[in-house]
């Protein structure tokens, strides 16, 4: 009998093994292991009792009683079932050293068809929450990414493949978990997410997001049933260190994400590093529809539209109908109210429908925000809307980086947190710890795009060239397809002299994406840039027009479509402008000093009417024609261009408004300066005859050479775009 029970459980352990697999392979009901497991449990008794009533016999089973002892074969039947036990413990044993010390590439080909398809790797073979693995660990990237997990997207199994909000929410909230470990370094959920439907290999995974170690696994959702699989590899080997697979009830969401998430402190920390971190934070009861509104927001918002906003607001507010002290709904809720008011920086164009004005929305928004923090002063996601609220006041910013610095020791992963404080410490002239935080930022959520944009233009901008390259070079990694970067990359190799590689950079983008608006401009200015004139009237973007056909010689028809364009909208910033700057290089020195006049009438007008007035130009109009304002305008001028330079910004451009200024300032040599900076950095000024500013400098040799190796690098650029060479400006 000993031996037949000690051979039924090896055997009901290899079918309760197989019944998981076939499960997972052949999409089968998330209860079917469990019924094997049944039929295994309520088949023990019945074996025993068979085994003590029956006994083998040459002749076939008969009932142990009538088989006579001397001619009993019970020795013989018992060294068979010795040896078939051992044969078995032996496939036992091989299956489980084959589990632990097998890299997860080499798993079984069937069980890979439970895991998403672009991972390299498949759950190893489990019951219920076991647990198993390896310490292989593999020294280089463990010794220099230190202790670092990322999360992956959880893959859906669902029947109906309509899950996976769910998989992602399960998958966001174990990251939060984690994070909340001192010693552990976690990738943001924007950088993890962004390999989600990619054959990316962990290896690589690893490299980019810069981790030792990878959390993937799938979730399956069957009525009130739910199965969690997860596993945890280590990325030098390839190795999986642990895994386990959880069958639950869903009766409360929450319930399930709390118990994987104590069973992640409690069993996969001491993996990381060496001991348990604590307990997991217990999440109260939550309503099943209010959580799936909460998580389809956030999948919306993750568009970046202003209509997708929109649409996060509405299920939210659905959301807090049904509860209205939901501590997350309302944090967002109000901060989704800033992100589609009319404040600068964000979502909102003024003066649009639906659009809401930032102080109705910042009212709303810290009614929210009070809330959520009176059920939840712990929260950091409450301190950060709080802040993002301060910040879009002028008499706030010391709340608002008091709210952002907390928000941040409450989470120290607080990507979005340390993005938004970088900028508001730039604004406040600490660029130091402006551009430490947006690198911590990128080094554990090198994805995150808004992080990625303003690190790259904070060195761009200061001309720090190498290092706004190495910041787009790392985006790209991460997301080569993302249409920011690209146009971006396109715009920085214009800027900075290679004209022909942005531009072809720029066209390939705009064959993809045909009506992007910054891109139709960035060609556009573009090809005026390079006098190709005829290129710029196709363009969509008509501001340039009157440039282009004056550049071809029509100057009676350029003028008539500058005034047109500017009648057809007098209150647009853009096209005053537009016209400003056409007046300006024509020399119109009256006209544009008449137009200030009755579009302004003052230096504060003027400095109030847009983020960047053409300062210079106004002021070399003003001092030309000998206006009472002169003085004024050319004193506002030099503060506008010193303010900048104290923020470290050296740009081509600058260089270029600045020498106009030194013009007016009657210093010619440190004009010539500027102008040569300017060319140094790859700033190509066809319009260097035309502009009327420069005519003092027109007889100075080192004025006449940068005019020449001007020309000579614009046709450079021209031939590689097939154009033929051309004249500066001015020259035709």
């Amino acid at each position: 009998m000993f031996r037949v029970a000690g051979m039924y459980f090896v055997v009901s352990w290899l079918l309760l093994q197989l019944a998981v697999v076939l499960e997972g392979s052949l999409n089968l009901p998330s209860w079917f292991d469990t019924f094997v497991t049944v039929i295994v449990m309520l088949g023990f008794p019945v074996a025993m009792v068979l085994a003590w009533a029956f006994e083998m016999t040459p002749e076939g089973i008969k009932p142990t009683e009538s088989v006579d002892r001397e001619i009993s074969i019970r020795q013989e039947t018992g060294q068979r079932l010795d040896l078939l036990l051992a044969s078995l413990l032996v496939l036992v044993g091989a299956i489980v050293l084959s589990d632990r010390f097998i890299p997860n590439k080499m798993q079984d080909a069937s069980a890979q068809l439970a895991e998403p398809a672009s991972r390299p790797s498949a759950p190893g073979i489990t019951a219920d929450i076991e647990q198993r693995g390896t310490h292989k660990d593999g020294a280089s990237k463990d010794n220099l990414f230190g202790n670092s997990i990322a999360v992956l997207p959880f893959a859906d199994l669902s029947e109906k493949g309509d899950q996976a909000y769910f998989s992602d929410g399960i998958a966001e909230e174990l990251m939060n978990v984690l994070a909340q470990i001192p010693a552990l370094e976690v990738a943001g959920r924007t950088s993890s997410f962004a390999f989600k439907g990619k054959s990316t290999s962990l290896d690589e995974i690893g490299d980019i997001l810069r981790v030792t170690n990878i959390l993937e696994g799938s979730i399956r959702k069957s009525g009130d049933k739910i199965r969690v699989a997860i596993k945890l590899i280590n990325v030098s080997t390839g190795y999986q260190r642990w895994s386990s697979i959880y069958n639950r009830d869903l009766t409360d969401i929450f319930a399930v994400q709390d118990e994987i998430s104590q069973a992640i402190l409690t069993e996969l920390t001491p993996h990381l590093i060496g001991s348990p971190q604590g307990t997991a934070r217990k999440s109260p009861p939550i309503d099943l529809q209010v959580y799936d509104f909460y998580l389809l927001s956030k999948q919306y918002a993750r568009e970046g539209t202003f209509e997708a906003y929109k649409r996060a607001i509405e299920v939210l507010d659905q959301a807090l109908v049904l509860d209205p002290e939901y501590v997350p709904a309302l944090v967002w809720r109000a901060y989704y109210e800033i992100v589609v008011s009319d404040a600068p920086g964000f979502q909102g164009v003024p003066g649009v429908a639906g659009v809401i004005p930032i102080a109705e929305a910042s009212e709303f928004a810290l009614d929210k925000i009070n809330r959520a923090l009176e059920l939840e002063p712990s929260s950091a996601d409450a301190l950060f809307a709080r802040a993002t609220v301060y910040s879009t006041r002028a008499e706030d910013t010391d709340k608002a980086e008091r709210d952002y610095r907390e928000a941040i020791r409450l989470k120290p992963n607080f990507s979005l947190a340390k993005n938004d404080l970088a900028v508001l410490l730039e604004s406040k002239l600490n660029f130091t710890e402006a551009f430490q935080l947006l690198e911590e930022a990128l080094s554990h959520d090198p994805g995150l795009v808004d992080a990625n944009f303003n690190l790259f233009q904070g060195y761009y901008w200061r001309s720090k060239f190498a290092d706004a390259q190495r910041v787009l070079d790392s985006w790209a990694r991460i997301s080569p397809d993302d249409k920011t970067r690209q146009r971006l990359q396109a715009e920085f190799a214009f800027d900075t002299g290679d004209m022909a590689k942005g531009m072809k950079a720029g066209m390939e983008l705009l064959e993809v994406t045909p009506d992007t608006p910054q891109m139709v401009r960035f060609l556009a200015t573009g090809w005026l840039s390079l006098g190709a004139y005829s290129k710029v009237l196709l363009s969509a973007y008509d501001q340039h027009h009157p440039f282009a056909l004056s550049g071809l010689g029509e100057l009676a028809a350029g003028r008539a479509l500058a005034e047109k364009n500017l009648a057809a909208r007098p209150d647009d910033v853009d096209h005053q402008q537009v016209y400003m700057d056409y007046l300006f290089f024509y020399g119109d020195w009256q006209d544009l000093t008449d137009f200030y006049d009755a579009t302004y009438g003052s230096v504060k007008a003027v400095r109030s009417s847009a983020a960047y007035p053409p300062f210079e130009k106004l002021s070399a109009a003003l001092q030309a024609t000998g206006h009472k304002n002169a003085k004024a305008m050319q004193e506002q001028t030099r503060r506008h261009i010193d303010a900048q330079r104290q923020q470290s910004i050296s740009l081509s451009v600058l260089d270029q408004e600045e020498a106009v200024l030194l013009i007016v300032e009657g210093k010619p040599d440190r004009a010539m300066a500027r102008l040569n900076a300017a060319f140094d950095q790859g700033g190509y000024d066809i319009n260097i005859k035309q502009n009327p500013a420069y005519r003092s400098l027109a007889a100075r040799e080192d004025y006449q050479d940068l005019c020449k190796r001007t020309l000579a690098v614009i046709n450079a650029e021209r031939a590689k775009l097939g154009l033929e060479p051309t004249s500066l400006a001015g020259d035709q």
